[in-house]
This record gives structure tokens, C-alpha cells and sequence, in this order.
């Protein structure tokens, strides 16, 4: 049996094959799945997130008439399209 060697795209018999040459091999085959972390501290994140936009906004409504329209429309349209990637995402 013959094994291909990734990066290097040799055929070598499999009795001739280094243990990191071997490694490589399996690597290929099965590649690690990246890490995922655990979705409550993701949660946590995102809502402190929210808490830090509503702070802001606050602040934004409070000195609107310093506030260009046209940024302020660019601004609503992004969090609208966030909004709604989040309900067609969730199915919400």
C-alpha cells in the first residue's frame, strides 16, 4: 500500500512512511474540527454587547441634532439587518 504525503503530493509505501509523515496523513483524512466554545458565555457576550449599543444609543437620541440623518439611517439599517439575520438564523 502506497500513502499519498500531504504538501509534498509523494506516493511512498506505507512501511517506509515517518511517524509525522504518518501524522500528516491522518490529518488529511479527518481534519480537526475547529474549537467551539460553549454557547452560554458566547450568550453572555452578546447581551453585554446589547447593553453597551442601548447605553449608546441613549446617548446618540439624547444629542440628535448633532446627529448627520444620513449616518443615522446607515446606523438603523445595519441593526435592522442584524435583527434580522438573528430571527431568520433562530427561526424566530
Amino acid at each position: 500500500m502506497r500513502l499519498r504525503i500531504p504538501d509534498t503530493g509523494v506516493l511512498k509505501p506505507i512501511d517506509l512512511v515517518t511517524l509525522r509523515e504518518l501524522d500528516a496523513v491522518i490529518r488529511g483524512l479527518a481534519p480537526t474540527p475547529p474549537p467551539t466554545n460553549p454557547i452560554g458565555p458566547v450568550l453572555t457576550a452578546y447581551a453585554g454587547r446589547l447593553e453597551q449599543l442601548d447605553a449608546k444609543t441613549d446617548v446618540l437620541v439624547a444629542r440628535a441634532d448633532e446627529v448627520d440623518r444620513d449616518e443615522a439611517r446607515a446606523l438603523r439599517d445595519r441593526m435592522v439587518a442584524i435583527a434580522r439575520k438573528l430571527e431568520t438564523g433562530l427561526g424566530l
